[in-house]
């Protein structure tokens, strides 16, 4: 991207560390602020539950995996 055809929008420190950095080809980069689009306390307590439930799940399949009696 040459530059006379590039623009840049400072953004502080603090407000990249509550985005998503997206970068969509080459010269051309996003940061979404996140803090007003979700909950980031209803998402990392949705993402937890289901990370234990698909520990349980490893878990259950794996113990069945390791039995003898697979087949």
């Amino acid at each position: 991207m040459d530059k006379e055809n590039r623009c840049e929008v400072p953004i502080k420190r603090r407000d990249a560390n509550q985005s998503v950095h997206l970068v969509a080809g080459e010269g051309l980069e996003a940061y979404l602020p996140l803090s007003d689009m979700i909950d980031v306390s209803a998402e990392v307590e949705r993402l937890s539950k289901r990370l234990s439930k698909m520990q349980e799940e490893f878990d259950r399949l794996a113990a069945r995996l390791s039995s003898p009696k697979i087949f």
